[in-house]
């Protein structure tokens, strides 16, 4: 992004080698400012994401850290880096393969959105 750099600590609380996974805790919080990449990712899900998906869904999302990641890092993030203010272009979010995800076997889950 913009040139700035946040320093964090993370600890391996998990590491299985045998289905290449690893989970980890965060230590300590980015010592950056509130004004980076987190803060926008964290507005964008209480502020649209929730509205949009209701309080079932959310709270799936949100618990649910792996799928949420993803979601953010793949998508949403990408939009983010190739925004440009004045270019007039409109951007979708494939909310459909995140309800897929969160849904699981749970295809009631759609229809609170």
């Amino acid at each position: 992004g913009g040139g700035t750099a946040d320093i964090t600590i993370h600890k391996i609380t998990e590491w299985a080698q045998m289905v290449d996974r690893v989970t980890f805790d965060e230590i300590d919080t980015p010592s950056g400012g509130p004004w980076g990449g987190r803060l926008i990712s964290e507005e964008f899900l209480t502020k649209v994401l929730q509205p949009v998906l209701g309080r079932t869904l959310y709270s799936k999302l949100i618990s649910n850290d792996a799928i949420c990641r993803r979601f953010l890092y793949d998508h949403f993030n990408s939009v983010i880096a190739g925004y440009e203010p004045d270019d007039g272009a409109t951007y979708a979010l494939p909310l459909r393969d995140l309800l897929a995800d969160l849904q699981g076997d749970d295809s009631s889950l759609a229809s609170n959105v």
